[in-house]
């Protein structure tokens, strides 16, 4: 992991100028390089560094369980160096994605989540979708939309696997939102279309 980070900071100079990335290496180097210490003394004299990585680790998987609606999730709090930490390991993944494709391009298998939304739909195909009740609009399409348009998008889920034992569905959205504008969406049917909450009949509309 050491080797294959430290090319990829050869192959793209800019990622030192990486705040964080320069500040841990500060750390990194406050050990001197003939010190007398084994390795397992080396290791327990930063223990910030295990710390750290401990703690993007708490961090990637609080996303993942967010993203694959795992309930009961705790509330953890995240220092904003894990944050930026979580950040470069996806820039340095990307990078390696990229590396990989143009490597054996002979047998490219595209890996990046943005390339398979764009090369499936675009925003335009989108907005259509959404103005056409025969459409259905998928987890990607609103990722995607989403994204473009830079809102947060609030899903009412009343499918039944968000329904608890006492027969409750919650449809409240979370309060705090960071992108200034919210769209709201409902869902009725597992593998039905998303409608958006507040809707206007076309004879309204247009008169």
């Amino acid at each position: 992991m050491q080797k294959a980070t430290h090319n990829i900071l050869e192959q793209c100079d800019y990622l030192r100028r990486w705040n964080l990335l320069s500040k841990r290496m500060v750390l990194v180097k406050t050990i001197p390089q003939n010190s007398i210490y084994k390795n397992d003394e080396a290791i327990k004299g930063t223990p910030s560094n295990n710390t750290f990585e401990k703690e993007i680790l708490t961090y990637l998987y609080a996303l993942w369980k967010l993203q694959h609606d795992v309930c009961g999730i705790e509330e953890i709090v995240i220092s904003p160096e894990a944050i930026e930490g979580a950040k470069f390991l996806m820039v340095l993944k990307s990078i390696n994605v990229f590396h990989y494709i143009f490597e054996y391009s002979k047998n490219i298998r595209c890996r990046s989540f943005y390339n398979h939304l764009f090369a499936m739909r675009n925003p335009k195909e989108i907005m259509l979708k959404l103005n056409d009740k025969n459409e259905t609009i998928d987890q990607y399409d609103l990722a995607l939309f989403a994204d473009t348009v830079n809102i947060k998008i609030q899903l009412f889920d009343f499918t039944l696997k968000n329904v608890n034992n006492q027969g409750i569905c919650s449809i409240y959205p979370s309060s705090d939102c960071r992108y200034g504008n919210e769209i709201f969406m409902v869902k009725l049917k597992k593998d039905g279309p998303i409608f958006p909450l507040y809707h206007l009949p076309d004879d309204v509309y247009y008169s």
